[in-house]
């Protein structure tokens, strides 16, 4: 079933070091579970509060399990953009709106060549879709901004793209072989084509 749009992930961050820790946890055995009395109880993954960290753990649960298990133990074998790669998949997976971006926008430009981002690229995406979508047509211009703020900083987080003045250069990325059977695998080469624009 088609997730439906949400405008959460203008208040998650990209997390990659607290994904990687969960990951790790996985890994080592301990569940769910273990892992929010670990939050609850020892703090972490360092939030500025009880409240914000149980926030983080729920973010970060979907995530992880969103990706299924079969990642969990070669994720560790990959180099760290890989790892980012992982990471920002599982938001795309987690949040359709951002994975849209990905696809429309994202792998569109990497497909073209034209490898420039800016603020027009982010604009036009809202137009489309809240001429096409009765929900996005509800969201404010401050989430709007905010939506685009979050996806921006999840690409510089991840090393997807750079800063360059008043624009932005897309990173064309090289995915580990390991990682892109894992894709094919998990029947997600939409998604794979979202991050490499079919490269």
């Amino acid at each position: 079933m088609e997730k439906e749009y949400s405008a959460g992930m203008a208040s998650h961050s990209t997390w990659f070091n607290e994904f990687r820790e969960y990951i790790h946890l996985r890994n080592s055995g301990a569940d769910d579970d273990d892992i929010r009395d670990m939050v609850e109880q020892e703090n972490i993954f360092n939030a500025s509060s009880i409240a914000r960290g149980k926030r983080m753990y729920g973010v970060l649960k979907r995530r992880v399990n969103i990706l299924g298990e079969e990642i969990l133990p070669l994720f560790f074998y990959l180099d760290v953009f890989n790892q980012q790669v992982v990471n920002v998949v599982a938001i795309m997976l987690e949040q359709r709106i951002f994975q849209e971006f990905m696809i429309e926008v994202y792998a569109e430009k990497l497909l073209t060549g034209q490898l420039d981002l800016n603020q027009k690229d982010y604009r036009e995406f809202w137009q489309k879709k809240m001429a096409s979508t009765e929900k996005t047509n509800k969201w404010t211009e401050q989430t709007i901004k905010r939506l685009s703020r979050s996806f921006r900083q999840v690409l510089i987080d991840s090393q997807f793209i750079k800063e360059n003045g008043n624009k932005d250069i897309i990173v064309r990325p090289v995915v580990d072989f390991r990682l892109q059977d894992w894709f094919t695998y998990s029947k997600l080469n939409m998604i794979l084509f979202a991050v490499t624009g079919g490269n």
